[in-house]
């Protein structure tokens, strides 16, 4: 697959606000409440991509203490509004997060790790595997190698078979959710917010939503 021509990727960036009133209190996410019940103690949890907080708020009424992570200056403004003695917001790239070792029961990353630069990815991702408490929950997806994102010389992270053999090697897989679908729920909200870009013109996903426990 080619990746679409450098003329047609320039645009203006994100408009956050816009994405996440389009999703409005839309609910957490569905893996989540089954990922929740796997944890031996809810105590801290971390929400990478945090976005419109909508999981972050679900972990919260769990009884979690919960980091929400995300760039997005939007999420910060909702994380303030919210003012929950229970939340720690860090407005910041992921690369930027100081990942404490083995301290969370559960992370939750949704939508983000896909877009963790592939020659990047196992240096992030093995910082969020030591922030892990040993028995901690991941729920998380990413996309496969069906999905449309995974063109030729592309820097998305794709989860490959030997990928997911390796994830096997480090937590134990609870649940595995491999999906297939043109013009999502998703590329529609993103196009309505993100005009003419070509990643989220109508394209094919291959979601892997996936719920496992480190070793």
């Amino acid at each position: 697959m080619e990746k679409p021509s450098e003329e047609n990727t320039k645009n203006e960036p994100w408009d956050w606000k816009e994405y996440y009133e389009l999703i409005g209190e839309k609910g957490y996410t569905k893996n989540l409440e089954e990922a929740v019940n796997y944890c031996e103690k809810k105590d801290f949890a971390l929400d990478i991509g945090a976005g419109n907080l909508r999981d972050t708020k679900f972990l919260l009424s769990n009884g979690f203490e919960v980091t929400a992570l995300d760039i997005s200056p939007e999420s910060e403004r909702l994380a303030k509004d919210l003012n929950d003695p229970n939340l720690t917001m860090f407005a910041g790239r992921i690369g930027e997060f100081d990942f404490p070792e083995e301290h969370f029961s559960l992370v939750n990353a949704q939508g983000i790790l896909f877009h963790i630069h592939k020659d990047r990815f196992d240096i992030v991702f093995d910082k969020i595997k030591k922030s892990l408490k040993a028995g901690g929950v991941l729920c998380a997806d990413f996309i496969g190698e069906h999905d449309d994102w995974n063109y030729k010389d592309g820097i998305k992270y794709i989860l490959t078979k030997e990928d997911l053999d390796k994830l096997k090697q480090d937590f134990e897989i609870k649940s595995l959710h491999d999906y297939e679908a043109d013009e999502s729920e998703e590329t529609r909200l993103m196009k309505a917010v993100y005009k003419n870009k070509p990643d989220y013109n109508a394209k094919h996903w291959h979601h892997i939503d996936i719920i496992a426990i480190k070793k």
